[in-house]
């Protein structure tokens, strides 16, 4: 229903004969109640809705805001520390992102920091982002594109992140031209180092963070719409660079899932690149989803070898998402005492045949 009610917002449709009480479940699962808040209130279209259904999102709303409020105070530490070392950086997503494409930095649920830096400035972001209190650093793993620094917060077991990117995707299944990126940033506020991603590179940017998390919440969905209806270049444009940073299958995809979703981007996104994905005949049968998700894993990089390498990641690396899909650690426990009991079961055929 929610798919339904989006396409609705944003082609004028009416809001009526839909169960808002289905509804309120389907967006409080994925945690966009401020989020379609914000939209309906841009568009002017709150008063469309049930009296509880308002009352509700905004009650998501202020929720939302105590802890909105503190993370725009620990990312403005943190910026104007860069601001007077001079240190160039760029915030990705996050509450300004909320304040830019949804009206206000309470509009969209945040639980983390993150920051674009340039590459050769990365120890002294750390040694910035250690002096605010995130001085709990995270293992890094080999390969990926960011540090990530964590403090405890008062009154929850969750503590606040800030990540450190020095790139949007791996370097090994991309060429994405980060500095590229940097030369188009646009200022940010009154900040002289500190700029924002173009409104352009802010579309780009969030279809490949939804491709990252295979588009598993519409809080990607809207993420990724409200960028497109700020984008000044068409997305055929963006799909040409894409081709060039290696992200081309990440972003057709990306694309293609969500006109699917919402048949409105038909016409914002009707470059013949963008096609009909080839599972969405299978997909209704239980055993089409390994190959789904090979598709999803494997099947979005440009390259062979870029494929290959994935594949083999996905198959041998401890840190894949199949082998958390597959619980293997389970598996391997279970193998471990059905060998066991074998060892157990040759040792007794044994004595029984010396008897």
């Amino acid at each position: 229903m929610i798919h339904t009610f989006i396409n609705r917002i944003y082609t004028n449709g009416s809001f009526h004969v839909l169960d808002y009480h289905i509804l309120l479940e389907e967006i409080e699962k994925d945690g966009v109640s401020p989020q379609i808040y914000g939209i309906l209130a841009q568009q002017g279209r709150l008063e469309e809705t049930p009296l509880f259904f308002q009352m509700r999102l905004l009650e998501k709303v202020n929720h939302n805001r105590y802890s909105s409020v503190f993370i725009k105070c620990e990312t403005n530490r943190i910026l104007n520390q860069c601001e007077k070392l001079k240190y160039e950086v760029i915030p990705l997503k996050g509450v300004y992102f909320a304040e830019d494409y949804f009206g206000d930095f309470t509009h969209r649920t945040t639980s983390d920091i993150d920051i674009l830096v340039r590459k050769e400035r990365v120890a002294d972001l750390i040694q910035v982002v250690k002096e605010s209190g995130f001085v709990e650093e995270e293992p890094y793993i080999a390969g990926h594109f960011h540090r990530s620094f964590s403090k405890p917060l008062p009154h929850s077991e969750i503590p606040l992140t800030v990540e450190l990117h020095w790139g949007l995707m791996r370097s090994d299944n991309s060429s994405v031209d980060t500095e590229y990126l940097w030369s188009q940033a646009v200022p940010f506020k009154d900040y002289t180092s500190i700029k924002k991603l173009s409104p352009t590179h802010t579309f780009y940017f969030m279809c490949l963070h939804a491709w990252r998390h295979n588009l598993d919440s519409i809080k990607h969905d809207l993420d990724v719409i409200q960028a497109l209806n700020y984008m000044p270049q068409s997305v055929s444009q963006v799909l040409q660079f894409a081709k060039s940073h290696q992200t081309y299958k990440r972003m057709t995809r990306t694309l293609a899932i969500l006109c699917e979703r919402y048949p409105f981007l038909r016409e914002t996104c009707s470059s013949p690149e963008i096609k009909t994905l080839w599972f969405k005949k299978i997909e209704k049968f239980n055993w089409s989803k390994p190959l789904i998700f090979f598709d999803y894993q494997v099947l979005s990089y440009d390259t062979f070898q870029h494929r290959l390498k994935e594949t083999g990641r996905l198959f041998f690396s401890r840190d894949s998402d199949l082998y958390d899909w597959l619980n293997l650690r389970i598996i391997k426990r279970r193998l471990a005492i059905l060998y066991g009991w074998q060892k157990q079961l040759v040792r007794h055929m044994i004595e029984i045949i010396k008897f």
